[in-house]
């Protein structure tokens, strides 16, 4: 439209907060909603007017997956539907991993003015022309925004009495922003719980270098208290390539044994004897 622009300069315009799917029209094969978080680049501050090409301050989380929910039909039309399961989930910004620059765009707006400075009465007078300028602010900001929880929840027949599973996600090392630890709690009260070690926990100095910060290397399962399995991989230099030599595994709280072991690669790190 000539009258109004159907875009912004920059970044975007048109969100769905919310996503309807169904498989026929008439709901006979059910129905997902989905939810999603949306916000907006919030525009410059401005003194005179706008400078074109300032960017926006930036904002985060926008087309984040909130909630989930699938429908089956039990009865004919839209109230006949029934809730089958459900998924919310949970998001967090770590503070101490957070940070932003003030920048500043700065244009003539094409005004002089002139200024006299001094006394008339002493004849003590000196003037001076003034240079008119436009001037816009913004924020360029990061932030670290990770999943924090996750609650699922599984309804019967009719969409009553829900059995909910809570997963919660930790992320106990800022050098890799991995999860180190993810529990989930079922209906009955039962953790499941899974840590994970990386090239930071194991000191792997050759992975960190070559920035292979998120390759699990050690893996243990839990049921409550009580250890299910565990799962260690080491690596080693084959022509050059450093990648895994040794899969070992447990079970329960028995010693790690070898469960498989890389004896040559080719170049391209394909694995030419197992």
């Amino acid at each position: 439209s000539s009258f109004s622009s159907l875009y912004f300069n920059q970044s975007y315009h048109i969100a769905y907060p919310t996503v309807i799917k169904s498989f026929n029209s008439d709901f006979g094969k059910g129905v997902s909603r989905y939810n999603y978080n949306f916000a907006f680049d919030a525009p410059p501050a401005v003194i005179g007017s706008l400078l074109p090409g300032t960017p926006n301050t930036n904002v985060f989380g926008s087309g984040d997956l909130m909630k989930e929910e699938h429908f089956k039909q039990l009865n004919s039309g839209l109230n006949g539907l029934v809730k089958v399961n459900e998924k919310i989930i949970n998001y967090k910004i770590d503070p101490d991993l957070q940070n932003e620059i003030l920048g500043y765009t700065v244009g003539f707006d094409g005004n002089y003015r002139i200024i006299i400075v001094g006394n008339p009465y002493d004849g003590n007078i000196s003037s001076g022309t003034l240079v008119s300028y436009d001037l816009n602010k913004y924020f360029v900001r990061t932030r670290w925004r990770y999943i924090d929880q996750k609650t699922e929840k599984q309804y019967d027949t009719d969409g009553q009495n829900p059995l909910t599973t809570t997963t919660n996600y930790f992320y106990e090392n800022s050098n890799h922003l991995q999860p180190t630890k993810i529990e989930v709690i079922d209906s009955k009260g039962a953790v499941l719980k899974s840590e994970t070690d990386y090239a930071h926990e194991i000191n792997d100095t050759r992975l960190i270098n070559e920035n292979r910060i998120a390759v699990p290397l050690k893996q243990v399962a839990y049921k409550d208290a009580t250890k299910l399995s565990e799962q260690s991989t080491t690596y080693d230099d084959f022509n050059g390539n450093y990648l895994p030599k040794q899969v070992q595994v447990a079970k329960g709280n028995n010693s790690l044994e070898d469960r498989v072991f890389y004896h040559d690669y080719d170049a391209y790190g394909n694995p030419l004897e197992v």
